[in-house]
């Protein structure tokens, strides 16, 4: 396994990765510093991994939503919709995978993108061969999936398929191993259990790599696409907090979106709450944001 370390005050050496069948280097590490970050909170109806904000849902109802799409769009349509879907989600675990696994070595990180995949519930992924080298860009990679959540949806709502049936999964390697390249490196589906076969196999490459670029990656030519939808002009995001102010909780927004209503006017202002609970923060941001900012701020 290759080794970042580096004498104290030096940047981190990165060497190339070469390991394939049974090389104990390709042994995936631990998966509880992963597991540590999943948490569930049924009070707030919210379930996030790291910093992100995740759903579960039901291989029926992906399986009905698959049909749907290729009812609507056609099959074409809904592959390129499906896989670009897979392909933000895997690239946003790559953008917090060094958050999640800090202080590690660069195949460890890399192999946060398959092992979140799995905690995800998308499929169990096992390397077959893996070479990479992020200081000359080049990157081959050859992984095996078991128990493909989307081809079981697929094989469950329309039988077997003449075509291969991964898309979310295949944008989502796509995604993550773009985001830990630093350059697009697109997956194809070489077999799948969706197509009868036993498992489901992926080979990856360079964009520039493939004679022929894999169907559906189409948005991947030239620039690399943002990752991050424009929002609709009535969705604007709101102004910036002012300093010292932290939070995105569903708790905080409602508080501080109420803080926002009376500040501009003349309303006197209670605020209650626990010890601890944030109550003179706000008070102080809320009279900082009111027309009495220049006066003294009184606090009962």
């Amino acid at each position: 396994m290759p080794s970042t370390n580096a004498p104290e005050g030096l940047a981190p050496v990165e060497r190339p990765f070469v390991a394939a069948g049974d090389d104990d280097a390709l042994r995936f590490p631990d998966s509880s510093d992963l597991i540590s970050k999943l948490h569930f909170s049924l009070r707030d109806g919210r379930i996030t991994l790291g910093r992100e904000r995740m759903v579960l849902l039901h291989v029926r109802a992906l399986g009905t939503l698959r049909r749907a799409l290729i009812d609507a769009l056609g099959l074409a349509a809904a592959r390129a919709l499906l896989l670009r879907v897979g392909y933000t989600s895997g690239y946003h675990d790559a953008l917090q995978s060094q958050q999640l696994r800090p202080d590690t070595s660069l195949f460890e990180l890399l192999s946060a993108g398959p092992q979140l995949h799995a905690l995800e519930g998308m499929a169990s992924v096992r390397p077959l061969e893996l070479r990479f080298d992020r200081a000359r860009g080049e990157y081959h990679g050859e992984f095996m999936w078991r128990n493909s959540a989307e081809a079981e949806a697929e094989i469950s709502s329309a039988g077997v398929s003449p075509v291969p049936t991964c898309w979310l999964l295949l944008g989502y390697a796509t995604g993550y191993t773009t985001g830990f390249m630093g350059r697009p490196i697109v997956y194809r589906e070489i077999s799948c259990r969706g197509c009868g076969a036993r498992t489901c196999r992926i080979l990856g490459r360079p964009l520039e790599a493939w004679p022929e670029l894999p169907e559906g990656f189409e948005f991947l030519e030239g620039a690399a696409p943002s990752t991050t939808e424009a929002a609709p002009p009535n969705c604007a995001p709101g102004p910036p907090l002012p300093a010292g102010l932290i939070g995105a909780s569903p708790a905080f927004v409602s508080a501080w979106s109420l803080v926002e209503a009376v500040a501009p006017t003349t309303t006197a202002a209670l605020l209650h709450g626990e010890i601890g609970s944030g109550r003179s923060t706000l008070a102080a941001a809320l009279h900082g944001l009111s027309p009495r900012r220049g006066g003294p701020r009184v606090a009962l």
